[in-house]
């Protein structure tokens, strides 16, 4: 699903990343580079650091200088307290993104002939309804140029990795706007446009992809299998560390402080290798265990005493495809649980200064991006985005199995999924 792979920097960076949101276009090249600087520099505080972090990639400070930390005073559980983030698919870039005519199917859509106004004007309401987010959206605005369309195809390519797409444009989204209802409006063109929930989604997505930022992130993207870039060539000497972390002390306590104390969630690579798979996440729970464990080596300086935690991450899963009506509430939302094992390292006082993962598979690095408006060539969104409800569902209970798992309410079967 999930990311842009080598494009997913363009909309979320390690280090303060400065763009206009209407006018810049980053090039992909230089959009990498970027990562890899910023990654080059933010390294170098947690490269020979032996457990806890120090000031780098995996201090929690870079999210807030307040918060918690004292595992005691800390709350077990919390939920995003507003909304529940609404499932989409990632808009796979080999099958063109929102440039996909998705009620036909999930089909490419880079060749898709696009019609002229006076074809427009000659089609039914169901005849528009099956045309993709992307070309919905220029007739919408009168643009029977297509600059969205053409756009979108350009950024897309049909020999990407099945995985990449704009799950990071989605994750944002969801996360700071209530799930879209299905609206059917006239815009400046004067042509009435039905859209479907799942392409409004689209177009919330597509803006985020492109114009979203994080202003907050946590680890480091790990590149295990690619490339010569910094942090494959830095990889021998620190035993993978950018695909160690993110440190599971300093995960604990943004789970707790974000949505345990400010009741608000925030975006995970759930995929601690090269690929990227994006996710909303809301809730979590947590309990310690009674076992006695020893302080081991490499554990943080200062560590006083450690113990043992399993954790339940609560996140809304991407969809086999789009879908023309609202899912939340329904079965056809997807939600997921990932549980995690970990040692937390404490000091005398009993704060988090560390932590030492148990579990195989846990989050690759926790990121986030605030809302933005909807400015420029995608202010036509504001007329057509609104929301189905802003009371938020009860939370969906998930079986899990034996630790560290994934389990999907909705069993996957898409055919673009690795």
């Amino acid at each position: 699903m999930r990311g842009f792979g080598k494009n997913f920097i363009t909309s979320v960076s390690l280090a303060a990343f400065v763009a206009s949101a209407m006018n810049s276009q980053l090039a992909n090249a230089s959009a990498h580079t970027m990562f890899e600087e910023a990654a080059e520099r933010e390294m170098i505080g947690d490269l020979n650091a032996d457990g806890g972090w120090k000031d780098g990639v995996n201090n929690p400070t870079q999210w807030s200088d307040t918060y918690k930390y004292e595992l005691s005073k800390l709350p077990t559980s919390g939920r995003k307290a507003d909304f529940k983030p609404w499932s989409d698919i990632y808009w796979p870039s080999q099958l063109g993104g929102i440039a996909m005519r998705w009620r036909y199917g999930l089909k490419p859509g880079f060749h898709h002939y696009l019609h002229s106004k006076r074809e427009v004007l000659a089609m039914s309401q169901s005849q528009l309804a099956m045309l993709s987010p992307a070309e919905k959206y220029d007739i919408f605005m009168g643009r029977f140029d297509y600059p969205t369309v053409r756009h979108v195809r350009g950024f897309n390519n049909p020999r990407a990795q099945a995985w990449e797409g704009i799950c990071h444009g989605w994750a944002s989204a969801a996360l700071n706007h209530p799930e879209p209802a299905s609206v059917t409006v006239a815009g400046p063109s004067g042509i009435t446009v039905p859209f479907g929930s799942g392409d409004v989604k689209a177009l919330l997505d597509w803006y985020y992809a492109r114009f979203g930022r994080a202003n907050v992130f946590l680890g480091l993207k790990c590149d295990a299998g690619s490339g010569g870039n910094i942090i494959r060539r830095l990889r021998s000497s620190v035993n993978s560390a950018s695909c160690k972390d993110v440190n599971p002390g300093a995960m604990h306590v943004i789970f707790a402080n974000e949505l345990g104390i400010k009741k608000q969630g925030f975006s995970v690579d759930i995929d601690r290798m090269r690929e990227i798979w994006n996710q909303p996440v809301y809730a979590f729970e947590s309990r310690q265990s009674p076992s006695t464990v020893r302080i081991y080596r490499g554990a943080a300086p200062g560590t006083a005493r450690i113990v043992q935690i399993r954790t339940k991450m609560f996140y809304t899963d991407e969809l086999d495809q789009p879908s023309w009506t609202p899912v939340v509430g329904t079965s056809f939302n997807k939600e997921s649980v990932a549980t995690y094992d970990y040692y937390l390292e404490l000091d005398r006082a009993g704060r988090i200064i560390g932590g030492e993962w148990i579990s195989d598979k846990h989050p690759d690095f926790l990121w986030n991006a605030p809302k933005i408006p909807f400015l420029g060539e995608f202010e036509g969104i504001n007329q057509i985005y609104r929301p189905v409800t802003d009371t938020p569902p009860a939370l969906t209970a998930v079986v899990t199995t034996a630790t560290p798992t994934v389990t999907s309410t909705v069993t996957s079967t898409s055919p673009v999924h690795p």
